[in-house]
């Protein structure tokens, strides 16, 4: 057996411990398709994908979030949350907004590699 399929039966196995723990989320990816001079609106186009994630919450000790790359400001005490989930080929760069339990999050890559993806997310007032 390869290192690399070894590491992916380990990743495998451990979210399988986990699955209880696990919840449905649906990521979306809005993209801006044509835009109407005359009105001044945009409609978009978009995909949607389905998988399980693990959710962490954790009160914030900083005063920021670095999400998208814009330093975005957080009342101290704020619940950050944070998805990890199997990579499963997806480039997940790509989607803007998640759906978790009917609550919409925008999302922002913090690490991926070609096993684990880990996501911040914020909700979406």
């Amino acid at each position: 057996m390869s290192l690399d399929a070894a590491v992916q039966k380990a990743v495998d196995r451990a979210f399988a411990k986990i699955d209880a723990l696990l919840v449905n989320v649906v990521f979306i990816s809005k993209t801006p398709a044509t835009f109407d001079f005359a009105s001044g609106e945009y409609t978009t186009s978009g995909n949607t994908f389905s998988t399980r994630a693990y959710m962490q919450s954790k009160k914030s000790t900083v005063a920021s979030s670095n999400m998208r790359g814009e330093n975005i400001q957080l009342l101290p005490g704020t619940v950050k949350k944070t998805l990890f989930m199997k990579t499963q080929n997806i480039d997940f760069n790509g989607f803007t907004q998640v759906i978790v339990d009917a609550i919409t999050y925008n999302c922002s890559v913090i690490e991926s590699d070609k096993y684990v993806t880990t996501l911040e997310i914020v909700g979406v007032s």
